[in-house]
């Protein structure tokens, strides 16, 4: 059997990180700060994702990323204030 394909998303806020692991809907909370990095870092790690997203926030999302990229896991972060390349949409939350 496949294994399945894992995505996660990730609300960056200035104490939490909200994390949406496309694994059985799971949700998982831990504080932006090292102590809360590690435990995503591990369980990450664990999963393999294929990518990880998160939307730039105004810098508090800067650490974790550093984390991220260190433990080699895929991370990309998103601007929602740039456009759909070709379809002029534009995120709903800015609009």
């Amino acid at each position: 059997m496949a294994q399945k394909e894992v995505w996660v998303g990730i609300d960056v806020s200035k104490k939490r990180l909200d994390v949406a692991l496309g694994v059985e809907r799971e949700l998982l909370q831990v504080s932006n700060d090292a102590s809360g990095f590690a435990v995503l870092v591990e369980r990450l790690s664990a999963l393999r994702p294929e990518l990880i997203v998160l939307e730039a926030s105004g810098g508090y999302e800067t650490a974790l990323v550093g984390e991220l990229v260190d433990a080699e896991l895929p991370v990309v972060v998103v601007n929602p204030r740039q456009r759909e390349s070709g379809t002029g949409l534009i995120s709903a939350s800015v609009a």
